[in-house]
């Protein structure tokens, strides 16, 4: 496939400030931007990511660290380079994205991208740095890190797959479809550990069904048991497919959102309860809180109860 055909090609007649450096080591591509990614940023970007995506046959790794802005036609190319590379079994990581990056990555869908983040002025490389050097050292710390990601998230997986494979064993709530608390509360607090160690953000989510028990006095039991399957099952479509939803009790759940911020939890969020009050009728209401440095998961979940009240104008006992 051609790099036109990619999307990837721009205009030249558009003139940078600071073309990208472009290094190749053994396996890996490095691209290393020097600019911001404004008009002429962009296309100078994507130049550079067309040429090593459409020429070589190695993982691409981009280093953000000196970029402040970047516009939402930039993201949509870093998108659509990245799903090219997985279709031909090649991986692209972006390594060193400021907070006004990571913000428009994350408003695009595209978070996931970023495997090492912060505001970080010293990070990166400067243009005055040996490229080739440059290229061995990111590839190295980009390769630990994905392997100690995978790692966690393999752990995440089969805890889940467990879970899912042997209802037997208490690990599935059998009316809902949600974890229980003992294996739910496993998997996340492995998310907690690997969102820690590789700078990405977590939100836990409460949820709690909005007037259950009236739905049991006025329509039966069978349907306030129908309302919660239905909860459930538009929380888990509403998410992906490594989020963990945990019935924490009652008609209270619990669930982990990691690599976004509130702002973008609360978003899926007002989208499945829009969706349950279209289908079913019913509602349900939900707090927020992002991991903080000291958190543990009791500390996420009070904030997050706390939250839900707060969206509701009550005050907590």
């Amino acid at each position: 496939m051609s790099e036109r055909a990619l999307g990837l090609q721009s205009g030249t007649e558009r003139a940078p400030r600071a073309l990208p450096i472009v290094s190749r080591e053994p396996g890996c591509s490095v691209v290393i931007l020097r600019g911001d990614l404004d008009i002429a940023g962009t296309a100078a970007f994507v130049d550079a990511l067309a040429t090593v995506i459409g020429r070589d046959d190695a993982d691409v790794v981009v280093d953000f660290a000196k970029v402040r802005t970047m516009g939402v036609a930039a993201v949509a190319k870093l998108a659509r380079g990245r799903d090219y590379l997985h279709s031909h079994g090649r991986s692209l990581v972006v390594r060193f994205a400021s907070e006004p990056v990571q913000r428009v990555l994350a408003e695009c869908g595209v978070s996931d991208l970023v495997e090492s983040v912060g505001d970080l002025d010293g990070a990166g490389f400067d243009a005055g740095d040996d490229p080739a050097a440059a290229a061995a050292q990111l590839l190295r710390e980009a390769l630990m890190e994905r392997r100690a990601a995978a790692a966690d998230r393999e752990k995440a997986a089969l805890l889940y797959r467990q879970a899912a494979l042997d209802r037997a064993a208490a690990g599935v709530d059998d009316l809902t479809g949600a974890l229980r608390r003992d294996r739910g509360f496993g998997a996340i607090r492995l998310e907690i550990d690997r969102c820690r160690r590789t700078g990405d953000r977590l939100v836990i989510g409460f949820v709690d069904v909005d007037g259950l028990k009236r739905v049991n006095d006025t329509r039966g039991h069978q349907s306030g048991d129908l309302l919660l399957k239905a909860v459930v099952s538009e929380l888990i479509g509403s998410l992906r497919s490594y989020d963990i939803v945990v019935r924490f009790g009652g008609d209270e759940f619990v669930y982990s959102l990691a690599g976004a911020d509130i702002g973008a939890a609360r978003g899926r969020f007002e989208a499945m309860r829009a969706s349950l009050m279209a289908s079913h009728g019913d509602s349900v209401s939900a707090g927020f809180a992002e991991l903080r440095a000291d958190d543990t998961l009791e500390a996420l979940i009070a904030r997050a109860d706390a939250d839900l009240y707060h969206q509701r104008g009550l005050t907590p006992d």
